[in-house]
């Protein structure tokens, strides 16, 4: 859910007079299609800002690839590369590299290279980063402004992690030694001990600013239940992982200790398995060490591509290819950054490579930029391709600034704005549920569909206009969705509030009443403390919601104000429920509250459906285009303010819906306000920030937001105490 402050922005290709906003950053994806028989179809995405349309590559044959012959030049790297070049940008498709690197000498181009995950395993370990150009044979992978992943979509509908407060990440370090490696192989070569104190002592280094946990510092093995169980207990925002593997004809297997301290062969994709049903708690990022305690000394290089590699590095070489192997599978279990070496790498390199990467990252969060810089830091060393990064993430962070992040000043102008009544706080279903006093709109989705047994798709389990269309249309009755909804408001009422409120019979009466008493019992409960009464504090005269209910009117009323209601007519055969008097009647004291969606007291007014969505909005587009039924007292404060949203998700269709409203206002000229987004749940994430801010942005328009990482709690409180005390 979010709360977010924002104002209004043009679309559709028109330019402000302060002229158009450009992106920051080009998007270059290439797109591998298994075909079968080491066959690949290619597509070539790229757009970059001020390009009037994106331009596509679509592969009239598919490219073989040839394992045996990349095969033949692993020990020439640059070989390798050039290879790989002509076979991803043949002629016709090398014009689009050319764009890439030459926008790259100003800006970050984002380079993200998709394999198909139907694609066998054995082409998952191609030396990818040692791309270069088909002619000039230029290295691609080691320019900093060249942000190069392996992207990993979600096929299966897994979210990627959730992301954490920059200033509050865990690391969990894990180092597996288990008695008896040495008489294991991983098919080429007898695997050797792993010195346990010097790779705590790397991973120490690299994640400095981190709070690290070392498994084996608290007494535990490192066996697959001690570390699921480890993340299980306290969020871990980043894993590193040390240990022997190797790549079988079922996948990647990694050796792990038993209870007993002894060699454990753990499945990889079974382990990550494990992992993904950690859900909230499966960690943002994972880096995956092959141990280098079996390599060569420091300082020595042991690349696999140099001639006469002792078999101690080829042992290395051959674990990392399993945990190169595991990198998709964790990624598919939700680990939205992956961090793997595919061959060995020697101590010099990982000592400098490891520290360097995390620097970056603790920067700014993006993955891409930090692997880029880091890769760039080691370009000169025989083994710089060996560090690969697998992304969940297109562009964003991996974690976030909390608050504005940077921006000291956004409070400040906020209460400028608040001071001289240009703000509208415009308030979502989401701030009940943050309240406490009703479910979510995705808990009662979830609960409808399960009580109901709707067959629907777990993507859509959560989308309660999804839901409520599903039983209008299944019941051949529209009055049966709104009052199934009453019976289940009814039930999660009593069920949550029986034993507190005694008095209350929720099975009869007036249910935006009971809504309203549950309300005010847990306003008193908590001091005041809630978000309601934080809101109604604000001095502004006109409130916006698409809550159904009066809890906001009374959150005034206890604030000592005297609020009106008003509600949009969205359907012409309804009585209008009340008429509100002209707009210089509203004021601090007499606020507006105007209600967009309907109220639980006129249950026939709900906007509740798919179907009930649509035809609210084609009713206000009518009535906004005709000039009437839509009041002119409620223009202004939707176009001219900054708006404040409160408890709204990014694909809610309340969201959505009111956004399209605003904009059937707008005009051409520049918007007069700069405006915040407020994310609820900083703990719940599932979106890259970066990429929330270009949404909303290209949502809105143009480069007019500020995003606050927070909850809705969090943002008023620090609104209240950065509230300027005049004499």
């Amino acid at each position: 859910m979010i709360g977010v402050l924002f104002g209004h922005r043009d679309r559709g290709g028109r330019e402000w007079t302060g002229g158009p906003v450009l992106a920051k950053h080009a998007d270059f994806d290439v797109i591998l299609r298994w075909k079968g028989d080491g066959r690949f179809d290619v597509t070539i995405l790229y757009n970059a800002p001020g390009d009037i349309e994106d331009y596509q590559y679509f592969s009239t044959e598919p490219i073989q690839v040839d394992l045996n012959r990349l095969d033949g030049l692993r020990e020439d790297v640059k070989a390798y590369g050039v290879a790989l070049g002509q076979l991803l940008f043949p002629q016709g498709a090398s014009s689009f590299l050319d764009r890439a690197l030459r926008l790259a000498q100003e800006m970050p181009v984002h380079l993200r290279l998709v394999v198909g995950d139907d694609a066998p395993l054995r082409y998952r370990t191609i030396r990818w980063e040692t791309l270069r150009h088909p002619i000039s044979m230029v290295r691609v992978t080691t320019s900093e402004n060249i942000r190069f992943c392996r992207y990993l979509s979600n096929p299966d509908g897994t979210p990627p992690s959730p992301l954490g407060l920059r200033n509050q990440l865990a690391a969990l370090v894990v180092v597996a030694n288990p008695a008896g490696i040495e008489g294991h192989s991983d098919g080429l070569s007898q695997l050797s001990p792993v010195d346990v104190d010097k790779e705590v002592a790397r991973a120490r280094q690299a994640l400095e600013g981190m709070s690290v946990r070392v498994l084996t510092e608290e007494g535990k093995r490192a066996t697959a239940a001690n570390i699921v169980d480890a993340m299980r207990e306290r969020q871990v925002n980043a894993l590193y992982l040390v240990c022997h593997g190797v790549l079988d004809e079922d996948g990647p297997v990694l050796f792990l200790e038993n209870d007993r301290g002894n060699v454990d062969r753990v499945n990889g994709a079974a382990f990550a398995e494990r992992i993904g049903d950690l859900k909230q708690r499966v960690p943002t990022l994972a880096a995956l060490i092959s141990c280098q305690s079996a390599g060569p000394s420091d300082g020595t290089p042991a690349a696999p591509e140099a001639t006469g590699t002792s078999e101690a590095a080829e042992a290395v070489a051959e674990s990392a290819k399993s945990l190169t192997a595991f990198g998709p599978a964790l990624s598919r279990a939700g680990c939205a950054v992956v961090v793997a070496m595919q061959g060995n790498i020697s101590m010099g390199t990982a000592a400098r490579f490891m520290p360097r990467f995390f620097n970056e990252l603790r920067k700014d969060g993006i993955a891409a930029h930090a692997m880029a810089v880091a890769r760039s830091y080691i370009s000169g060393e025989q083994d710089w391709f060996v560090p690969v990064l697998y992304s969940r993430l297109k562009r964003g962070s991996a974690w976030y600034l909390p608050r504005f992040g940077h921006n000291t000043d956004r409070f400040k102008n906020l209460h400028i704005r608040i001071a001289e009544c240009n703000c509208t706080p415009i308030v979502g279903s989401g701030l009940a549920a943050e309240d406490g006093f009703l479910p979510t709109r995705e808990r009662v989705a979830s609960d409808w569909a399960d009580r109901r047994q709707i067959p629907i798709l777990d993507q859509a389990k959560t989308d309660l206009a999804s839901i409520a269309q599903y039983v209008a249309v299944d019941s051949e009755e529209v009055g049966l969705a709104r009052d199934e909804l009453a019976q289940y408001m009814r039930s999660y009422l009593k069920t949550e509030y029986g034993t507190a409120l005694p008095g209350i019979n929720f099975w009869q009466g007036d249910l935006d009443k009971h809504i309203r008493t549950v309300a005010k019992f847990k306003r008193n409960a908590s001091e005041k403390g809630d978000c309601y009464s934080q809101l109604a504090k604000l001095e502004l005269p006109v409130f916006v919601t698409s809550s159904w209910t009066g809890v906001l009117e009374d959150a005034l009323r206890d604030a000592g104000k005297d609020p009106i209601t008003g509600h949009f007519v969205w359907d012409e055969r309804r009585l209008r429920v009340s008429e509100p008097p002209p707009d210089d009647d509203f004021s601090v004291e007499r606020p507006l509250v105007y209600h967009l969606f309907g109220t639980l007291s006129d249950r026939s007014s709900l906007v509740l459906s798919e179907d009930d969505y649509f035809a609210w909005l084609r009713s206000w587009m009518k009535q906004a285009d005709k000039g009437e039924g839509i009041p002119s007292y409620i223009k202004p404060p939707l176009t001219e303010n900054s708006l404040v949203f409160l408890g709204y998700g990014f694909d809610d269709w309340e969201f959505r819906m009111i956004f399209q409203a605003i904009k059937s206002f707008e005009g051409n000229g520049r918007p007069l306000s700069r405006h915040v987004g407020v994310q609820f749940e900083p703990g719940a994430l599932r979106i890259e920030p970066e990429a929330a801010q270009e949404y909303l942005e290209g949502y809105l328009g143009a480069d007019q937001l500020d995003v606050y990482w927070g909850s809705c709690r969090e943002f008023l409180r620090e609104l209240e105490e950065t509230r300027p005390h005049h004499e």
